[in-house]
């Protein structure tokens, strides 16, 4: 599995959690008996889900500017190639 697949498995796993978190949450309000565990439990969830989202965000924008740098030093080390190809001849 290449690192892109890993990044957006992360980014929807965490975007699952947060999901549950919420609607956790949600329901939790919703029947007006609070439960503070659950309360607890659906913030939690919504915490680590966000965090996932974010990780994955911010690893997935540094690896695809990582790949653009590379290929533009590759570009310019070809151009120079050609450059002195032709200062040759």
């Amino acid at each position: 599995m290449n690192k892109k697949t890993s990044y957006a498995f992360r980014i929807l796993a965490g975007a699952y959690l947060v999901y549950i978190g919420y609607s956790l949450i949600k329901k939790t309000l919703a029947d007006g008996q609070a439960s503070v565990g659950f309360l607890v439990s659906g913030v939690l969830f919504a915490a680590l889900g966000l965090c996932c989202c974010v990780t994955g965000l911010l690893a997935s924008y540094r690896s695809d500017r990582k790949s653009r740098e590379e290929e533009q030093e590759k570009s310019l080390e070809e151009q120079t190639i050609e450059e002195n190809k032709e200062k040759e001849q």
